[in-house]
């Protein structure tokens, strides 16, 4: 499947079993407002565009009595604003890399995507986050895994290798996951109309 057509699927599912949580999908923004935030973040893929064609993030109401849920597995989904802010955010809060050396940073200019930098580089574009702003992004270096979708912790940086591909790859998941109810390291469930998700063990209990 195709990015658009994963999306267009897992807006179908969400209306049908979480129609609270799709309501608070917000609609894409204008072409030149993607632009923008691409020029104040780094070069985009083709793919990113194409995804924030389809959306413009998750709303999340303030002081709601009733919980919405989340599109993404227990994170908010980022709309161009929220980029742009996280992405800077970042970037002015670095980590710390004195402990890897002087040569590290002309290092981090030889990697490709999907390889460790230890910390928060350009070339990640943020689209999500929990509420301690561990992130999903994708990593637009060059290289076989440009474009691939990689998680940001607060403790780790960016330990480990790509989690999917792609942004198809990751919201195919999204979608068979919460189709089917398979964890998506977190598990799918729906209450009062809202996508909930929850721990594999907390279902055990």
């Amino acid at each position: 499947m195709t990015l658009t057509e994963s999306w267009n699927a897992y807006m179908e599912v969400l209306r049908r079993r979480a129609p609270m949580t799709a309501a608070v999908v917000r609609p894409p923004r204008d072409r030149q407002t993607r632009m923008n935030v691409e020029r104040a973040t780094t070069p985009w893929p083709d793919e990113l565009h194409e995804f924030f064609s389809l959306h413009d993030g998750q709303l999340m109401p303030t002081g709601a009595s009733v919980y919405v849920g989340t599109v993404l597995p227990d994170r908010l989904l980022f709309g161009l604003d929220e980029v742009a802010r996280e992405h800077r955010r970042q970037l002015e809060n670095p980590f710390p890399i004195y402990d890897l050396g002087e040569d590290w940073p002309a290092r981090i200019e030889t990697q490709a995507a999907g390889e460790s930098a230890h910390m928060f580089l350009p070339e990640y574009v943020p689209f999500g986050a929990d509420g301690s702003f561990s992130l999903d992004y994708v990593d637009t270096r060059r290289g076989p895994h440009h474009g691939c979708v990689r998680f940001f912790g607060g403790g780790g940086a960016d330990e480990g290798g790509p989690e999917y591909d792609s942004l198809a790859d990751y919201v195919e998941s999204l979608l068979v996951s919460v189709d089917t109810g398979v964890a998506h390291v977190l598990v799918p469930t729906f209450e009062n109309d809202a996508l909930v998700w929850t721990s594999a063990l907390t279902q055990r209990d």
